[in-house]
Order: structure tokens, then C-alpha cells, then sequence
């Protein structure tokens, strides 16, 4: 079930590579599935990137964009072609309202880790002024 093109030997060699190391825990998605998710993921990130200056991100507005994007709508039909277009519809709306909060919570996530990293680093103890007055001292007198 791969795509014809550059992607296709990318897809064959990830379908590969995944059964080769799958000891029946795993849980294997087509071809069709995983180019919806990356395509989703894709879109999301180029969002939420946009939206980084200015600290807040709207989630009706990013559900939004996720949802009408062509990309993502024509890797839908290709994956529910067998469903009726109300439930492909109720479907679509779910995925997408799940996937963008779970990536709104992990990029947050992120950000704040990053910050807390930012702080930590500018806050590092300094060292004492009497040390530092006392070794610029004997700096200027050596």
C-alpha cells in the first residue's frame, strides 16, 4: 500500500525496519495512516511555531487551520474512502481536536522546560564580592 515516488521507498523502508525490530508490542499503522499523522503533525508544528512570539496560542484557530487543510483532507479520504461523509466528517473533527491538544501540551511542555533551563543558567550562583574585589585586588597590584 505505498505511494508511488520518493516517499514510497521511505515508507518500504520504515514498514521494514519496524516489523525487523517489532517483538509483538508494537502497533503497525499503513502507509495511508502514518502520512496522516505526519501530515497533521507537520501542520501543527508550522502553527504553533507562528504563534511562539506572541506567547498565546488559540486552539479553535489552530483545530481550524488543521481541519481545512488540503493536505490533511486529502489524506483523510484516501484513509476513511469507506465511510459515509457525516462520519468522516465527526471523525476528522475528533482527530484533529485530540491531536492539536495533545501537541499544544507537549510544545508547552517544552517551552517551559526551555525557560526553566534559560533561568537556571542566568541564575547560577555567582561568586561572593569579596572574592572577586580581592582577586581583581591582586590583579592590579601583580
Amino acid at each position: 500500500m505505498a505511494v508511488a515516488g520518493e516517499d514510497s521507498s521511505f515508507l518500504a523502508y520504515t514498514s521494514e525496519w519496524t516489523k525487523a525490530i517489532n517483538r509483538g508490542g508494537l502497533f503497525e499503522v499503513g502507509d495511508d495512516t502514518y502520512l496522516f499523522f505526519q501530515t497533521m503533525e507537520v501542520q501543527v508544528k508550522a502553527l504553533l511555531q507562528a504563534h511562539v512570539p506572541g506567547g498565546t496560542v488559540p486552539e479553535a484557530e489552530l483545530v481550524k487551520s488543521v481541519y481545512f487543510n488540503e493536505d490533511v483532507l486529502f489524506h483523510w479520504d484516501q484513509l476513511t474512502d469507506s465511510l459515509s461523509l457525516d462520519a468522516q466528517s465527526a471523525l476528522l473533527r475528533d482527530f484533529v481536536q485530540l491531536w492539536v491538544t495533545i501537541c499544544i501540551h507537549a510544545f508547552t511542555k517544552m517551552i517551559l522546560e526551555e525557560d526553566k533551563h534559560e533561568k537556571q543558567v542566568t541564575t547560577a550562583k555567582a561568586k561572593a564580592l569579596r572574592a572577586s574585589l580581592k582577586k581583581s585586588d591582586s590583579m592590579e597590584t601583580a
